[in-house]
């Protein structure tokens, strides 16, 4: 039995329906988020690369909006991009997809604008989160490797006053990565943030989170008892 989900666009009253399956992830609050940021930013008639794109739900939600025309997608797992293809047949979309790690796939192709959805966990609590089930994180001990690697490189993948979109994740490195992007970038701008409770399966996990933010590899606040995370979505302009 197929399993299928109804995703709502962000911002719009249009409804996709998506395969997924246990081995890839659903879309998350950093899905809406980047959703919301990118329509903030997107201008028509510009190439797109949804960038780490799991089961398609950003490029297909973008190219359901009006996006693209040439909307494309690349994710390091075989069974996310084959589950991104179902996807666009689908909804009865055209987008062009491969399979690679980061920008790997794409060589010196170019693109107006870049949508980053590649982990940025640190992957010590990755590993003891229901988050990543069945699905790799490498992204370190302050899951900055990840997104590090890809601000280096992707100044080649942008075309003359391209845009990269990327998130950022409390339980992570922020200091880090946004050091990393401002050598590579003359104007970063936040777009968006939300703020979010630790999921209830890492709680037995308070005194590791403490330990690493003591170490200052992650960060979140603590209120009323609880752990409190976040999502921040950045726009990066190419030097």
């Amino acid at each position: 039995m197929k399993n299928i989900i109804i995703y709502k666009i962000p911002k719009s009253e249009i409804k996709i329906d998506l395969e997924v399956n246990n081995k890839t992830f659903k879309p998350t609050l950093t899905t809406d988020l980047l959703i919301k940021s990118s329509l903030k930013i997107l201008k028509k008639n510009k190439s797109i690369l949804d960038l780490g794109c799991g089961i398609g739900v950003i490029g297909i939600a973008l190219s359901k909006l009006g996006y693209g025309p040439e909307i494309f997608a690349s994710d390091i797992s075989k069974e996310a991009t084959e589950m991104c293809l179902k996807n666009c047949k689908k909804n009865n979309l055209k987008i062009f997809v491969k399979t690679g790690d980061r920008l790997d796939p794409w060589g010196d192709q170019t693109f107006d604008y870049i949508i980053d959805d590649v982990s940025g966990v640190s992957d010590i609590i990755s590993k003891k989160s229901k988050w990543f089930k069945n699905v790799p994180n490498n992204s370190g001990k302050d899951g900055s490797n990840l997104i590090i690697s890809i601000i280096e490189k992707i100044n080649k993948n942008l075309n003359r006053n391209g845009v990269f979109i990327f998130p950022i994740i409390s339980l992570s490195n922020k200091k880090k990565i946004l050091d990393v992007a401002n050598k590579y970038f003359n104007k970063i701008e936040l777009v968006s943030n939300s703020d979010w409770f630790l999921p209830e399966d890492l709680n037995s996990e308070i005194d590791l989170l403490f330990q690493l933010k003591e170490k200052n590899l992650i960060d979140f606040q603590y209120k009323f008892g609880k752990i409190i995370c976040s999502t921040e979505i950045f726009c990066a302009k190419k030097n």
